[in-house]
């Protein structure tokens, strides 16, 4: 079985797709958007538009700065 791991960073560094091989899977993708203030998480994505997908985000109150976790999503 061979494994390997890909990633694509964006201006600051940030991981911005991964990519991994997995042996008996094939290849796997997640992409993932940042806050451009905190540069924490607000969305990952994994598989998107595939059968596996699975996605979610998390939405920052401007107000109070609270981080409220979004709807994930499954589409099978």
């Amino acid at each position: 079985m061979q494994s390997a791991t890909y990633y694509n960073y964006d201006l600051d560094g940030n991981v911005k797709t991964l990519w991994q091989q997995i042996g008996g899977l094939g290849l796997k993708r997640v992409d993932y958007e940042y806050d451009l203030v905190s540069g924490k998480v607000n969305f990952v994505g994994y598989q998107q538009n595939k059968a596996d997908q699975f996605i979610t985000s998390t939405n920052t109150m401007p107000t109070t700065g609270l981080r409220m976790p979004g709807a994930a999503r499954r589409r099978y």
